[in-house]
Parts: C-alpha cells; structure tokens; sequence
C-alpha cells in the first residue's frame, strides 16, 4: 500500500496545543481522504503554527521556509519515511502565497513525490498541460486571496473598536517568559540552537517552550539588545 504524510497547520501555537476545531477538522479530513485513496498515513501527522500575515512580501516568505517548523519537519519525514504522498486539507495549508506554493510544489514534483489537496481531490505535482498548470496555479492564488482578505477584515475590526474606545486596540498579545528563562535566551540564543535551548530549560525545570515561541522571544531580545547598544554607543 502506498503511504502519506498528512500535513495540517493552524494560524498559532495555542490552537494546536488546545487542538482546537480547526486542526480536528483537518486532521479528520486527510485521513479520510487518505483511507479513499488507498493511502497508508504515516504516523504522527505532521502540525504547523503559523499565521498569514498580509504584508509580508512573498520573497520573505520564501526565506522563512528555512525557519518554519512544519517544513523543515515535513523534509526530515520526507527524507526518512519516503512517502509516495503528501496530503493536506486545503492548498493554503502549506503555504500562504502563490510563490512559495510553488516552490514546494516543484520541490515535491523533483522528488517524485504527490501533493493531494483534499477539497479539490486533485494531484497539484501532476498537473500537465496548460490548462492543468493554471488551475493549480489558482488555486494557490485564491487562497492567498482568502488570507489576504481575512487579515484586512481583522485589522478593519481592531480600527472599529479602536475608535469606540477612544484608544488603540490590538490583537492579542504573546505572554512573556519568565525572567530566568529570558536570561537563558540572552546568554545562548544564536550560540546554541533553539532546540538546545528548548532542551536545557527543561532539563534545568525552567518550564515546557515550543520551539517557535522560544524563537519569536530570541530575535526580540537580540533586537531589544542591538538597540540598546546602537543609543549607548557601545
């Protein structure tokens, strides 16, 4: 029997660890689509956590992948499952613009490898011919559509309620790490690598981090730093 990976992603950390509809949703409808292929899924399926941000150019994306979780996951399982399949829910599931939609379609295309999008039912490494390669290629552009719309329609919101409150209102905000575990990041963010980190706060029982929240307050430590050296003169 021929094997998948199911790949599903959330807009944030905190609706896949609370498994929120979203991911349930997800995840019922690739094995689902898996068991009516003839798909053997290989487990766990793989979750990523992030967000569609509209105004992110799509070569700053492109250089993200490097970053991201769920891809970086997604090529490890690759390289050591050797699945026939990569199956998710929808096409802005794996990526969030027509650009790196199709980075990731040509990369899984070079390894043989099919990308089933369930809503659609359709291969988009098999597409063949002109008129194959544009419905791929709109699909990946409504969906960055969608997105794009979504976050419009967000921000529009806060700007309502900014102006019945009379003050700035904004989404919410990340919650900060304790002191012990900033310091930590200080000293060995960027000498050590996240997983490192993420490792040895635990070891230390300085508290359970996801990979990516321990990123996000890196860079903004290592910002916050670099400022203050910039106004010191140091």
């Amino acid at each position: 029997m021929p094997t998948a990976l199911g790949y599903l992603r959330v807009s944030s950390e905190k609706q896949a660890a609370d498994d929120r509809d979203g991911l349930r949703r997800q995840e019922e409808a690739v094995r689902r689509f898996a068991q009516a292929r003839g798909f053997a899924l290989i487990e766990p399926l793989i979750c990523d956590a992030v967000s569609g941000t509209y105004g992110v150019s799509e070569f700053e994306e492109l250089a993200e992948l490097r970053t991201r979780r769920g891809i970086r996951e997604l090529v490890r399982r690759i390289e050591t499952d050797r699945p026939q399949a990569v199956i998710v829910e929808r096409a802005d599931r794996l990526a969030r613009s027509n650009i790196v939609g199709q980075y990731l379609i040509q990369q899984l295309k070079t390894q043989g490898i099919s990308l089933y999008v369930v809503d659609s039912g359709r291969d988009l490494t098999a597409c063949e011919g002109p008129y194959d390669s544009f419905l791929a290629r709109l699909m990946l552009l409504i969906a960055e559509l969608d997105k794009d719309i979504l976050v419009l329609r967000m921000k529009a919101g806060r700007d309502r309620k900014s102006r019945e409150l009379g003050r700035r209102c904004e989404g919410r905000k990340p919650q900060p790490l304790p002191t012990p575990v900033e310091d930590y990041l200080r000293m060995y963010y960027g000498r050590r690598s996240v997983r490192a980190i993420q490792r040895d706060l635990e070891r230390r029982g300085l508290g359970r981090y996801s990979w990516g929240r321990l990123d996000r307050a890196g860079k903004r430590l290592r910002a916050a730093a670099k400022l203050l050296d910039v106004r010191t003169g140091a």
